[in-house]
């Protein structure tokens, strides 16, 4: 789902198309009633993000030994990148991707800031 750009959605005969990030409603006359619509947005700071994702990414490239290891690799780098340009959802999905050999290395290199995002978006 990180890689979720555009969705195109049909409904009553109208065709939607869907950028990205969280809808309420889609399609004619739609409403959404009685809901809370909730951003991912962590409350860390972009560029201490960016920074530590760098420093993440560089660690984690030094210790990486077998598939597992280079696909999360994978998913911080796409992270850094899309923390660099101010995407901080894609950001902390792909971070969340990552999983627990990311977190590990995190709290290795003492990185609280990517500790707390990886552990509140793997409900932790």
């Amino acid at each position: 789902m990180a890689n979720q750009e555009k969705d195109k959605t049909e409904a009553g005969g109208s065709t939607y198309t869907i950028s990205g990030g969280q809808q309420g409603a889609v399609g004619d006359n739609a409403r959404a009633e009685n809901f809370t619509q909730v951003s991912q947005q962590s409350g860390v700071d972009i560029k201490e993000l960016t920074d530590n994702l760098e420093r993440l990414r560089a660690a984690m490239a030094s210790e990486a030994t077998d598939s597992e290891h280079y696909i999360a690799l994978g998913n911080v780098a796409a992270a850094e990148k899309e923390a660099k340009a101010g995407n901080q959802d894609k950001a902390i999905e792909y971070l969340k991707s990552a999983g627990n050999w990311a977190l590990a290395v995190a709290e290795k290199i003492g990185m609280p800031i990517i500790t707390k995002v990886v552990m509140g978006q793997l409900g932790m």
